[in-house]
């Protein structure tokens, strides 16, 4: 019997994509799908579409709800889903038509593997798109220290997004990876704790998924100030949970977005608790020197602007810690 895989689309203001995304889903090769489209309180007319696409396919449950953003979405979606298999999409995207075959042949082939990951083409690809070369001979991560050194990597890192990954249901639920309610970049954080409980992953080597980017999407239309609030509560919460293994890693890998993008925020709350919280990690495990520079960035930011003193980090650290933060 072939394993029910649970599509979760949330849907929100989406109507000129919408029957695009639902079309290419409904289309697939592989049948044996649940299909459950999250109206989030949607204001055009996303509702009535999905309710007119679930009269014709029996496949498709709709939720409507109050709207509560794109995590309260994916939750509410996999708390109601039945399949053995889930798999995140954007309801302006599109799948290619034999993707969930694809993906979940690999699945049943290999039982143990927690995640199968398919490969994402952008449209238009100049202005976003990602590179998978690195990993065109690597089939399989085979366990969590793979897992999280692809992870890490400053280039050609595994991507940091929910959706185009088949999951069994059985992992998401054991290690309780609900996403983050109200809070945009969710998927930055869903994907720390992914990959901190991930033991084996199965990489696929053609597109399965397109995205469509979207200037209307909520990461790209979203003010400034909730953008970087947002952040700080994505870092202030992986700073408390890093671990081993690839400790040193993670460590440099938040360094840099917080010593590349947050610098300026010196005096905002959560970043000055960020910024304590990042100097006594490198304490805790023994990095005086990291301590020491990141110290004396946020005590010269004021005067210099950072001018020469991120060279001078960058170099040092890459010297004694071998990173390039």
């Amino acid at each position: 019997m072939k394993p029910l895989v649970s599509i979760i689309v949330p849907i929100y203001k989406v109507e000129p994509y919408l029957q695009r995304c639902l079309d290419s889903i409904v289309n697939q090769t592989y049948t044996s799908l649940e299909i459950i489209l999250v109206d989030d309180g949607s204001p055009d007319g996303c509702p009535k579409i999905c309710d007119e696409y679930a009269t014709k396919d029996n496949r498709i449950v709709v939720i409507h709800k109050e709207n509560g953003g794109l995590s309260d979405a994916r939750n509410a979606g996999f708390e109601i889903c039945n399949g053995e298999y889930i798999y995140f999409m954007d309801s302006d995207d599109e799948l290619i038509s034999d993707s969930i075959e694809r993906m979940v042949k690999q699945a049943v082939l290999n039982s143990d593997a927690d995640i199968v990951l398919g490969e994402i083409t952008a449209i238009p690809q100049n202005i976003y798109n990602y590179d998978y070369s690195y990993y065109k001979n690597i089939d399989t991560l085979s366990d969590n220290y793979q897992i999280r050194q692809s992870f890490y990597r400053e280039k050609n890192k595994l991507p940091v997004n929910a959706v185009d990954k088949l999951i069994k249901k059985a992992f998401i639920k054991k290690n309780n990876l609900y996403f983050k309610k109200g809070l945009i970049h969710e998927d930055e954080l869903w994907m720390f704790f992914v990959v901190k409980f991930c033991k084996k992953m199965i990489l696929l080597h053609k597109p399965t998924y397109i995205r469509y980017i979207n200037p209307e999407s909520i990461t790209t239309s979203t003010p400034k100030e909730k953008n970087n609030l947002a952040w700080g509560i994505i870092l202030d919460e992986i700073f408390s949970n890093i671990d081993a293994p690839c400790w040193q890693e993670q460590f440099f890998t938040y360094s840099r977005l917080l010593f590349k993008f947050y610098i300026p925020r010196l005096n905002e709350p959560i970043y000055k608790k960020l910024w304590k919280k990042n100097i006594n990690l490198a304490n805790k495990h023994k990095m005086p020197i990291m301590s020491f520079l990141t110290w004396f960035y946020l005590v010269s930011y004021p005067i210099l602007k950072g001018h020469g003193t991120g060279f001078i980090i960058w170099f040092i650290t890459k010297f004694f810690y071998k990173q390039n933060i």
